[in-house]
């Protein structure tokens, strides 16, 4: 509870992206960062946000890219994609 208060502290003195620049930002991230706000601070840090917001549509059409795979490349994009889920469900 002390650390999110921190963060929430950090996200009003610096609006919109701003604390990716401070010079907190960096001790607080190795401090640990909180379940609620880990994916909003990973994704402006990573860039991310930028990515999706000039590139509105990538996202859908990827999607819509690996539907239209031949059979082959489906399974092995599926099989892929099973081998990840117990990868990204451990922390």
């Amino acid at each position: 509870m002390k650390r999110r208060g921190k963060w929430q502290k950090l996200f009003a003195r610096c609006p919109g992206r701003a604390y990716l620049e401070s010079k907190d930002f960096k001790k607080m991230v190795r401090g640990g960062l909180v379940g609620g706000i880990r994916g909003k601070v990973w994704m402006e840090a990573s860039g991310a946000v930028s990515q999706l917001e000039s590139n509105p549509k990538l996202y859908s059409q990827l999607i819509e890219d690996d539907d239209a795979l031949s059979p082959e490349a489906s399974q092995a994009s599926e099989a892929i994609s099973q081998i990840e889920v117990p990868c990204l469900s451990v922390r």
